[in-house]
């Protein structure tokens, strides 16, 4: 599909200890959702440093099985295919309804489908309580910052790098 991509690990560094036991928490959580012991690592600072030499930190929790790719390709190419294979999209449309089958649109279209594939991003949530598969969740949604660096900055290091949150409770 030549969909290109590069495994790169992921690296949540904490700044002091406080942040240290949150990474201990997230490694339970790890733990807990099918991750093994050697998948999800915590490190001390000198790991860290083996591992990043550019990076500076208290300690940081190590994670294999993160990969980076141009997201923007993927998707497209997914789109491309899921339409050769007889996907209908429908973007920028608003659902009213969902019953026996059928989707009703908010321009009154009905659309009858065999199979669904909820893709509507922070809208997914409300769809599946719609169609009666979950009543328990809510949505709390987090805006990213994502910063694009000079190429000459570009081999500072080879893993994704994250801060712990501000609001740690959350996964």
């Amino acid at each position: 599909h030549n969909i290109s991509w590069k495994d790169t690990g992921t690296i949540e560094i904490a700044l002091d200890e406080s942040q240290h036991h949150t990474l201990e928490k997230y490694q339970k959580w790890g733990a807990q959702n099918g991750l093994s012991d050697n998948d999800l690592e915590l490190l001390d600072a000198s790991q860290i440093l083996q591992k990043e030499p550019n990076v500076k930190c208290h300690s940081g929790i190590y994670c294999k099985k993160d990969a980076s790719t141009d997201y923007g390709s993927l998707t497209t190419q997914l789109y491309l295919e899921s339409k050769q294979n007889g996907a209908q999209f429908f973007f920028s449309s608003k659902l009213d309804q969902i019953k026996n089958q059928t989707l009703t649109l908010h321009n009154g279209k009905s659309i009858q489908f065999g199979f669904l594939i909820n893709c509507a991003g922070g809208y997914s949530l409300n769809i599946a309580k719609q169609m009666g598969l979950t009543k328990d969740y809510s949505s709390l949604h987090f805006r990213g910052e994502y910063w694009k660096i000079e190429p000459k900055y570009a081999g500072l290091v080879g893993t994704n790098i994250y801060t712990v949150a501000k609001f740690a409770a959350f996964p």
